[in-house]
């Protein structure tokens, strides 16, 4: 049947919102029928975002790979923590250092009472300074 093909724009990118962040095009093997072992595969690079733009097309895709994929598990430990958390209250940011830092409000009243939980379990899944927890006042 062939490959598939797509095209993959982070939203962990700098301007994704505009439409100025990393744009790439990924493949995946039709061949592979098991959902848990079909993995995209960096094919072109169509475009980095200013924070991605010194790195290689390939060094650039593995860094965003790697900077999406733990901000979309870190919903996951926070949804793990507060299960009727809701997406609109998931407030992070990635610095140039690929920092995952992620802002839990006061009014979000039991994660913010675990925050510091929160902030082992992160360090003990990603490793030490890949996401730092913030409460906001």
């Amino acid at each position: 049947m062939g490959d598939h093909y797509q095209r993959w724009q982070p939203d962990t990118c700098d301007g994704f919102e505009q439409g100025q962040g990393c744009s790439f095009i990924q493949v995946f093997d039709d061949a592979e029928t098991d959902p848990d072992k079909i993995k995209p595969k960096h094919d072109k690079t169509e475009k980095k975002c200013k924070k991605h733009t010194l790195l290689s097309d390939r060094a650039a895709y593995d860094v965003v790979v790697d900077e999406n994929t733990r901000k979309n598990k870190a919903w996951a430990v926070l949804k793990q923590f507060d299960p009727s958390l809701a997406e609109a209250d998931y407030l992070w940011s990635i610095d140039k250092n690929s920092l995952l830092t992620i802002l839990i409000p006061d009014h979000l009243t039991k994660l913010a009472s675990l925050s510091a939980d929160i902030q082992s379990f992160c360090d003990e899944e990603f490793g030490p300074d890949k996401v730092m927890i913030r409460r906001t006042i």
